[in-house]
């Protein structure tokens, strides 16, 4: 099936209100790599599921969305997320893995918060849907965003998977010397860095006896061992099926499961870290950004030492100045100095140089349309964002 495609930067992403008329594509460059999601907007829904994709086949081109003819079936709005990991290896499936310094997955659970945000939708009533690998990705997700996951035969542990492709699978994704992140490739150990068990609904083919050695009795171990309080959070149902992990229910049952879980009110819960852990979680990062203006939290995001600091950045007029803040909930950190660029198109009007100081503040020649950039400097290590634009008119200039 064919959808029209619509092409964004992650910069562009702060004006789209992603409410498609008709099922579209959406292609959002972020870093030179391409993500893509499948939106289906139904107006007045109120809710999001989001669907994962295990192998893929090739034969049929990328993306290939699974279970994506289901759409009108589906009544609220559904999203179908690729994973751009495909494009850089020529495996069938990749789990979203990325690189270890870039977690696909992470920045796929960013734009679904994004996309959340801007339609009002409540991100621990969204629902995680999957199977297999796209099982594997629901679990993360409803994990990093406080959702619900709603999983068949779900991978748990990749380690544990097949291993002549789990070895491809590093070779693949891993540079020389490079271990993989263990959160990434052991769901228990997301739980633990994200101190948070979601609500978890595990459908599970007895007949895949692989699975059920694997996957489901060390999950159930673990779980079990760690003492995560998992009453009313996780649930189990069981099929047989001849096919083993390959084996799905009908569309019917599907369907009648994704109902299920847009209507289930359970919720995950908290789980305790290790002592001392001031590791600031993805879902407490993202609770506290203002998704609407995501540039500069994404820059920030991904900066050591900016987890427990950075709030927002904010860039306003007034008296014919134009003030841009970094806004903190503490210092910043040590070591980090910042320069700042007035600019209108793409000439420079004016300079701040390089301080510790997090907030500039700018002059205005003349009415125009204006945006700051930002540097960042770290050793030798310079890196820079830009903000939204911001137009001053002749009626507001003095």
């Amino acid at each position: 099936m064919e959808y029209p495609v619509k092409k964004l930067s992650i910069e562009e992403i702060a004006k789209e209100q992603f409410c498609p008329a008709s099922p579209t594509i959406y292609e959002i460059m972020w870093d030179e790599t391409k993500y893509e999601f499948l939106i289906n907007h139904v107006p007045g829904a109120g809710k999001m599921a989001a669907f994962g994709t295990g192998t893929v086949n090739r034969a049929r081109g990328l993306p290939d969305f699974k279970r994506n003819s289901w759409h009108p079936d589906i009544k609220v709005t559904s999203i179908w997320y690729a994973d751009p990991t495909l494009y850089e290896g020529n495996l069938a499936l990749y789990w979203y893995y990325g690189t270890n310094k870039r977690w696909h997955l992470k920045n796929i659970a960013f734009i679904l918060a994004v996309i959340c945000q801007k339609n009002g939708y409540s991100l621990e009533d969204s629902l995680l849907f999957g199977s297999s690998g796209g099982g594997y990705s629901s679990l993360v997700l409803a994990t990093l965003l406080h959702g619900k996951a709603y999983v068949i035969n779900p991978q748990i542990f990749l380690f544990n998977y097949f291993p002549d492709h789990y070895e491809k699978f590093l070779k693949d994704v891993l540079d020389a010397k490079e271990k993989p992140v263990e959160e990434r490739v052991n769901i228990i150990s997301l739980f633990k860095k994200e101190r948070y068990l979601p609500r978890i609904h595990y459908v599970q083919n007895m007949q895949s006896i692989r699975d059920v050695r694997m996957q489901v009795i060390p999950f159930l171990k673990d779980i079990s061992e760690k003492q995560m309080n998992c009453q009313d959070v996780l649930s189990m149902e069981y099929f047989y099926l001849p096919g083993g992990h390959n084996s799905m229910p009908d569309k019917d049952t599907s369907l009648e499961l994704i109902n299920r879980g847009l209507d289930d009110k359970k919720r995950g819960v908290a789980i305790a870290g290790k002592k001392n852990d001031k590791h600031c979680t993805f879902f407490e990062r993202i609770s506290r950004a203002d998704l609407k203006n995501p540039t500069a939290y994404l820059f920030f995001d991904e900066l050591e030492g900016f987890d427990e600091a950075l709030v927002n950045t904010s860039l306003k007029f007034a008296d014919n100045k134009l003030s841009y803040a970094l806004e903190l909930a503490g210092k910043a950190p040590a070591g980090y100095t910042f320069s700042f660029y007035l600019q209108s198109g793409q000439s420079v009007v004016d300079r701040i140089p390089y301080s510790t100081k997090t907030e500039a503040e700018f002059a205005l020649p003349a009415p125009g349309t204006y945006r700051v950039k930002c540097f960042v400097l770290r050793g030798k290590t310079k890196t820079t964002f830009m903000s939204e634009e911001i137009a001053v008119k002749a009626d507001d200039f003095k």
